[in-house]
């Protein structure tokens, strides 16, 4: 499976509510996308990741999604993903 993959794979596996498919997927595409320095890739996967959590909202997944949005929105804004840094800033809006 590509990092591509692992992202869509999460997002659908967040539609449908698997909550542990989501994260596996989720945590491949950032192990993938970290581990070959894709500082983008790694940012849109977190933002999914983080998005998955504030769904799922179990444990400490409201803490977790509220750090990793922040540190997307902080990537987003150093690299100029606009649309990104927007979306990060709405969903921590929502959490705060």
């Amino acid at each position: 499976m590509d990092r591509v993959q692992g992202d869509h794979m999460g997002m659908l596996a967040t539609v449908m509510q698997n909550w542990s498919l989501a994260e596996a997927h989720f945590k491949k595409a950032l192990h993938m996308d970290n581990g070959q320095n894709f500082v983008v890739f790694a940012t849109h996967s977190q933002f999914e990741y983080a998005k998955m959590m504030t769904l799922r909202n179990q444990g400490s997944d409201k803490e977790t999604a509220i750090g990793m949005l922040n540190e997307s929105k902080k990537i987003a804004d150093k690299h100029g993903m606009v649309s990104l840094h927007k979306k990060a800033i709405t969903l921590l809006k929502t959490l705060q």
